[in-house]
């Protein structure tokens, strides 16, 4: 059960987005797959430095140099150089929760945060002096900050703490649940789950106890169904508390399909929701189903089964991936290509790496450089870049030669040349690019459309960008303009508002940059 505050919150997501990264990359096999794989374990258990050490070795591989600086970043942030670890985040904000832990470490160093996982389209986290409670868009106080730690509201009610108990405070700041609780997580589909005496279990909006805490460990549930650990072994019990699915499994994860992944003895098999067993346990690993099919590995080769465990594609793949719009990544003799559903080569293995086809396009990799892909497997755009996007964003990617970025579009037609010192994806009609040091925004047809003379800034989303100007943020609009003055030390997006801060005090922006608090 995770430990309650703001930071460690940022930190479940983050494992969780680094897991499926771990998953993805498992595919691609080979000594420097098995050292990523390493390292982002290391990295899972809070071993920052030696996880640094790791990823730093792999050199160009993959995104290992960002990944390190993140390791680093995160082992500053443990030893309260705070200082340090934001300017590391703020080099790779696209990496993990870059973002939002650089922007956890401002707000507190202000003694004043928010929670950006707010249930509640209205109401938000804060804390001061460190005490927490809660605030409206308004700026209006929903509960006092009294509370030791708190977390967002889910479902109407918000989970709080108050000597070393949690209990539930209501959308009115009542505390309807009391503090009794050792933990206590977020409502989901009008339960959440608990622990007392190193027990967990589950309670209903009301507080009633519907599941008894009686498990060394639960999970959220899916599908109707929550992964249960008791002496070490998995199972699966339904919102009632029944257990389902008996206690018999070494790991349970993810439902694919119909159907739940489990492992014993170190064999991978799949159940149904009643515990049957519907695949047997004779697989080395096996992956999720996408489109009808999951790969399976046996002695170090990867094929694919369906739903009923029948093997549709033979295991002589050295590497595998997910089906997405009817193509599958794979490896023979070193070299990637794409299988269809058959199994038939779709696109031949002549690329040194390849990755999923995203909008009818894949980066590849030959000789060191990437290019772009076609389902089809035509080449659209050369393979003479240092580096390319992961995929196409309406219609346009970035590439990078001699540390310079441009952009073509999907058609393989330069839109913009190689001279920005930096780049990003397009979103609403704007790419944000950077020239002598300064940042501003293209448009689809390459166009500058908003000069380079912010020191940073983001992605626009819903017509408005947050900006920086003389060490202060704002915020413009997509022509340009200010919408708020640079004048803010934080700026930040919550539920429709900006919450803007200077000298340690709050104010509150909606997004045609009235203040209403």
């Amino acid at each position: 059960m995770r430990e309650r505050n703001t930071m460690r919150r940022k930190l479940v997501c983050a494992l969780l987005m680094l897991a499926a990264i771990v998953l993805t990359l498992g595919a691609y096999g080979g000594s420097q797959e098995q050292a990523y794989k390493k390292a982002g374990k290391l990295l899972d258990d809070g071993k920052y430095a030696k996880a640094a050490e790791e990823f730093k070795a792999l050199g160009s591989y993959e995104d290992a140099l960002q990944m390190a600086r993140y390791a680093q970043a995160r082992q500053a942030e443990e030893e309260g150089d705070y200082k340090t670890a934001t300017n590391l985040y703020k080099t790779i904000p696209q990496v993990l929760d870059s973002q939002a832990r650089c922007d956890d470490i401002s707000l507190h160093a202000y003694g004043f945060t928010w929670d950006s996982f707010s249930g509640n389209e209205d109401i938000v986290l804060v804390a001061r002096d460190g005490k927490f409670g809660h605030i409206d868009t308004a700026g209006r106080i929903v509960a006092p900050c009294e509370w030791d730690d708190a977390d967002p509201f889910s479902e109407g009610l918000a989970g709080v703490k108050k000597d070393g108990k949690w209990g539930y405070v209501d959308t009115a700041g009542k505390l309807v649940i009391p503090c009794e609780w050792d933990y206590a997580e977020f409502f989901d589909d009008g339960l959440a789950c608990v622990t007392k005496d190193g027990k967990s279990g589950y309670i209903d909006t009301a507080g009633r106890l519907v599941v008894p805490c009686e498990w060394e460990w639960v999970a959220g549930f899916d599908n109707g169904l929550a992964c249960v650990r008791e002496n070490e072994k998995y199972g699966f019990i339904d919102t009632t508390g029944k257990l389902v699915v008996p206690c018999e499994w070494d790991s349970a994860d993810f439902f694919s399909g119909g159907l739940l992944r489990v492992r014993k003895d170190g064999k991978y098999s799949y159940i149904d929701t009643s515990g049957k067993l519907v695949i047997s346990c004779e697989w080395d690993d096996a992956g999720p189903f996408c489109e009808g099919l999951a790969w399976v590995e046996k002695d170090g080769k990867y094929g694919y089964i369906d739903t009923t465990g029948k093997l549709v594609i033979p295991c002589e793949w050295d590497a595998q991936g997910n089906f997405r719009g009817g193509l599958a990544r794979v490896k023979k003799d070193g070299k990637y290509g794409y299988i269809d559903t058959t199994g038939k080569l779709a696109i031949p293995c002549e690329w040194d790496d390849v990755y999923e086809f995203k909008n009818g396009f894949s980066r590849v990799k030959k000789d060191g450089k990437y290019g772009y892909i076609d389902t089809a497997g035509r080449l659209v755009i050369s393979c003479e870049w240092d580096d390319a996007a992961h995929a196409f964003s309406e219609g346009v990617s970035y590439v990078e030669k001699d540390g310079k970025y441009g952009y073509f579009n999907s058609s393989g037609e330069p839109v913009a040349p190689c001279e920005w010192e930096d780049a990003c994806s397009f979103s609403e009609g704007l790419a944000r690019v950077k020239r002598d040091g300064k940042y501003g925004y293209i448009d689809a047809a390459g166009r500058l459309a908003i000069p380079c003379e912010w020191e940073d800034a983001e992605a626009f989303d819903n017509g408005l960008s947050c900006v920086k100007k003389d060490g202060r943020l704002g915020c413009i609009d997509s022509a340009g303009k200010l919408v708020i003055p640079c004048d803010y030390d934080c700026l930040f997006r919550v539920n429709g508002h900006f919450f803007a801060f200077r000298n340690g005090y709050l104010s509150i922006f909606d997004f045609e940059g009235r203040r209403v608090f």
